[in-house]
């Protein structure tokens, strides 16, 4: 019952537009199918034209084709007509079938021409006669099962990704046929998870103890919309546990995409595992951009280690990103704590020993490194660079009071860096 529940209830759901989208594609869908089938039948039985017999078994030929080979065809053909993200690219594909068409005739062509012929001497058309005399003989045949087809149509799902474009937002399609949304796509035509846009959150859980357990809740699945978004960040801050933002580079998001982010504690300014995977593992500009949208956050380094590959090989991705804390003992409590003063740093390899501001200068104290650097809210930075052959492990920079806030990153010979948090120094 519960999901009952929340199927009707829940605010990322809308299950009576999806009812609404189903039933008027599915009637719209058997409206044309019925029209389009029997008319089509009728005149391939009983009409005679140049052509009619080739083109029939032309059509017949068709049914030989894996219906798979024309998924491509039919997207650039929706794609010209500009009926991409529409329910006529579901309904026209379902409108024509041509196995229908084949039983339909072959029905037609057992009804004696007798009846044809005495409606023509009373002066009536092919149209009338299709009306009145075939479609009405032919109900309990082939036009039976004209609606049981349009009913299996609705449950064919491997087109419609195609098709639809659907995003990771959850965007529906609305009575009007338009989906909901603005127009930029966080999946691409093909479906592919290779170009889907995602955004990665790690919720932890201040008192898991005093919870004793809690039930997953699922986040909405509507990308784009940040107002909905938000809200979930919030109601689980509410519920006492903290957001991290996540790998922003191999989630293929940009700074529109995570600038109005609220309610985050921290965000992943290294991930090893995206390091390995394509070299997008560092991301301090991402960090800075939401910093200089106002957003007051720490940052962290992880592994997001999946251990493919064993220790030694060159591909392992654990034990590649650390986040280090300061506590006075080890427990589970402390290190929550630290999370939520900002009682830590992120490295991949080099350490920061001390970091203080004294007479007015920034002072930074750290293993042995090539280079540190002060990042402020502004394009200028403080730096001191070592010698060539030589090594820093401390530092000193007098602040002017304007940088907005300050964040130290050293680097070593490897190309490793250890990153602070962001201090702003107006408070």
């Amino acid at each position: 019952m519960m999901n009952f529940e929340t199927l009707f209830n829940n605010e990322f759901y809308d299950f009576f537009q999806w009812f609404g989208n189903t039933v008027v594609m599915t009637g719209l869908t058997l409206i044309l199918k019925f029209f389009i089938i029997t008319i089509t039948a009728y005149g391939f039985a009983k009409m005679k034209f140049p052509g009619r017999d080739a083109i029939f078994l032309v059509l017949l030929a068709g049914l030989m084709i894996p219906s798979d080979i024309m998924i491509m065809p039919r997207y650039i053909i929706f794609k010209n007509l500009g009926i991409l993200n529409t329910m006529w690219s579901l309904i026209l594909p379902a409108a024509v079938d041509v196995y229908f068409v084949f039983l339909l005739r072959q029905a037609f062509v057992a009804v004696p021409e007798a009846l044809s012929e005495a409606a023509r001497i009373d002066g009536c058309s092919h149209f009338t006669i299709y009306r009145f005399v075939r479609r009405p003989l032919d109900q309990g045949t082939g036009q039976g099962r004209i609606p049981a087809a349009g009913l299996l149509h609705r449950g064919l799902y491997r087109p419609p990704p195609l098709w639809l474009a659907p995003r990771a937002d959850g965007r529906r399609l609305c009575p009007s046929g338009r989906l909901r949304g603005g127009p930029e796509r966080a999946v691409p035509p093909s479906g592919s998870f290779q170009r889907v846009r995602t955004y990665r959150l790690n919720f932890y859980d201040t008192d898991p103890v005093a919870r004793g357990g809690f039930e997953a809740v699922q986040p909405p699945q509507r990308y784009g919309d940040m107002e909905a978004l938000n809200a979930f960040i919030a109601r689980m801050n509410g519920d006492g546990f903290l957001c991290c933002y996540n790998h922003p580079y191999w989630s293929l998001q940009n700074c529109t995409d995570y600038q109005g982010l609220q309610g985050v504690f921290a965000m992943e300014i290294y991930n090893h595992g995206c390091e390995l995977d394509g070299l997008y593992g560092y991301a301090p500009q991402a960090y800075d951009e939401m910093l200089r949208a106002g957003q007051k956050l720490f940052c962290v380094a992880t592994d997001d280690n999946h251990d493919v590959y064993a220790p030694g090989d060159p591909r392992c991705d654990s034990f590649g990103g650390f986040t280090m804390f300061k506590l006075e003992k080890l427990t589970y409590a402390s290190v929550i704590e630290a999370m939520k003063k900002g009682d830590f740093y992120a490295s991949n390899g080099p350490e920061i020993q001390e970091l203080s501001i004294r007479d007015g200068a920034l002072c930074v104290r750290c293993s042995p490194v090539e280079k540190i650097y002060v990042v402020t809210s502004g394009r200028r930075c403080l730096m001191q660079l070592a010698a060539p052959g030589q090594t820093l492990t401390e530092a000193s920079f007098p602040l002017s009071g304007d940088e907005g806030y300050v964040r130290v990153d050293c680097r070593d010979g490897q190309g490793r860096h250890a990153c602070s948090n962001a201090y702003w120094l107006d408070g």
